[in-house]
């Protein structure tokens, strides 16, 4: 079974996601409540680039911080 590496509230173009990060091996496992495919392929992307996302805590849920690298 995948370890569940976060559940978080995250904000994202004005609407609150139940997101969920897993792994299954080497693959990136995202899924959204509400279902949000741009969303999951943005962390998704950040995870590969960075090897992690960055969030930051504003007002009980919590916001992807988009670095420079």
């Amino acid at each position: 079974m995948a370890q569940v590496m976060y559940d978080r509230a995250i904000s994202f173009n004005g609407q609150v996601y139940s997101v969920t990060q897993t792994w299954s091996e080497q693959e990136i496992i995202v899924s959204a409540v509400p279902q949000n495919a741009e969303l999951c392929e943005l962390i998704k992307a950040l995870i590969r680039k960075h090897g992690q996302i960055t969030l930051r805590q504003t007002s009980g849920v919590f916001e992807i911080v988009l670095q420079n690298a």
